[in-house]
């Protein structure tokens, strides 16, 4: 009887292994395909262009400030030059900050585009895998070995209306 409840155990749970449906996609590829991305990649490069053209603009007043300091650095008393240097320290600094500011006005900037595109995604990952009764959906970007497997990534195309 042992036996037997041990067979039936094991010829349970092998078919519930059995069971289970694996879909995969690109996401990557997906969000590169929506038209909305294009409109995305339009405004990132736009701010992308804003900052770095402010940046390049405080970087040159600096250089131009620092050569002009490098050329009358012999007309300067020691307390002239202690208080350039300073200044030109400090100059320094808030560019430095001012750079790690607009990277992170940037990403977050571009987290706020980015975050209705996902969720469409998303919605159309679980719908595709509600409607298919697949257990898993693994992404191509981070997996290695895919054997029974199937490619869902048209099916995610059609529900987005792609």
């Amino acid at each position: 009887m042992k036996k037997l409840l041990i067979i039936g155990f094991a010829i349970l749970l092998s078919s519930s292994v059995n069971a289970q449906k694996f879909g995969h996609l690109n996401s990557s590829e997906i969000v590169d395909l929506l038209v909305k991305t294009k409109g995305v990649i339009e405004k990132l490069e736009a701010r992308d262009k804003m900052y770095s053209e402010a940046l390049l603009e405080q970087q040159n007043t600096f250089q131009k400030d620092l050569q002009e300091y490098q050329n009358n650095i012999d007309k300067y008393s020691e307390a002239q030059k202690e208080m350039e240097e300073q200044l030109l320290m400090k100059t320094q600094q808030t560019l430095i900050e001012r750079e790690k500011e607009y990277n992170q006005k940037y990403q977050e900037y571009q987290q706020e585009l980015m975050a209705p595109i996902e969720k469409d995604i998303l919605d159309a990952i679980e719908k595709v895998a509600e409607k298919g009764k697949y257990t898993y959906i693994l992404d191509t970007r981070t997996l290695l070995f895919a054997k029974e497997s199937e490619d869902i990534s048209n099916l995610v195309k059609k529900e987005l209306g792609m």
